[in-house]
């Protein structure tokens, strides 16, 4: 088989990373109505880009959520950001983002057994994640709606993290669909008790990073009462942070 990295065609790849970020960037200045249009040719052209460069292939498809999410949420949220250069240079971090999900696509492919590490991919598919949870509440859209909204993009990210930790198709989507139900309930239960943008799209993120926890721990034998307890603490230390913020210290 041939090398990996031959297979890249680093060349391309950097083009369309950089016209994706023009693309994030003129979705920037495109105002409503015409928004959700440039958002979907968008989306479109990213999606026809990666079938040629990357050669996706009936599964395979999966691995391209994780560029996906980072556009959508790119294009969507950096509006919410009122200053511009703050706005360039997220977009300017967008494409770095983007480049490396494909790299890590071909890695994990082409390369060799164990291939690039799962964290940095994670870390990418949070960002992209939050940033769609604090738009989404920022919005001010309809209670289902906007529940629906962000059960989606917690399925979305849950199948791509598992996809990339090498759990059957089987278990992903009983998996998701667990964290999905669960993100929804989070954010119904968050609207009567409603937190700052910033501090609830934290909280659904660290119900999504508990529930793709658990769910790989279970899948792969490695849940235990040292796992169930790192989760625990992980969830009441981010709890105790957003009251701590939402609150404010006691006088």
């Amino acid at each position: 088989m041939q090398d990996w990295y031959q297979r890249l065609q680093f060349d391309r790849l950097i083009i369309l990373s950089a016209l994706a970020t023009v693309g994030v960037l003129l979705t920037l200045r495109a105002t409503m109505p015409l928004l959700p249009a440039a958002v979907v040719v968008l989306l479109a052209v990213v999606v026809a880009a990666l079938r040629q460069v990357i050669s996706t292939r009936g599964g395979d498809a999966v691995w391209m959520i994780p560029p996906l999410l980072l556009t959508l949420s790119s294009s969507l949220f950096w509006r919410t950001v009122p200053d511009e250069r703050a706005a360039l240079v997220g977009s300017a971090i967008y494409g770095v983002c983007f480049l490396y999900t494909i790299i890590d696509y071909h890695q994990s492919r082409f390369g060799r057994a164990g291939g690039l590490p799962t964290w940095p991919n994670q870390a990418i598919v949070y960002l992209a994640v939050y940033m769609l949870f604090a738009t989404l509440d920022s919005w001010g859209l309809e209670i289902v709606l906007k529940v629906i909204l962000i059960a989606i993009a917690a399925q979305a990210a849950s199948v791509s993290l598992l996809f990339r930790e090498g759990v059957p198709r089987s278990a992903i989507q009983a998996y998701s669909l667990m964290m999905a139900v669960v993100a929804g309930e989070i954010a119904w239960a968050l609207t009567y008790w409603p937190l700052p943008t910033f501090h609830e799209a934290l909280a659904l993120l660290m119900h999504v990073h508990v529930g793709y926890g658990m769910a790989r721990a279970y899948h792969f034998r490695r849940f235990s009462a040292a796992v169930a307890l790192e989760y625990m603490a992980v969830g009441a230390i981010t709890g105790s942070l957003l009251l701590w913020t939402a609150l404010g210290p006691p006088v």
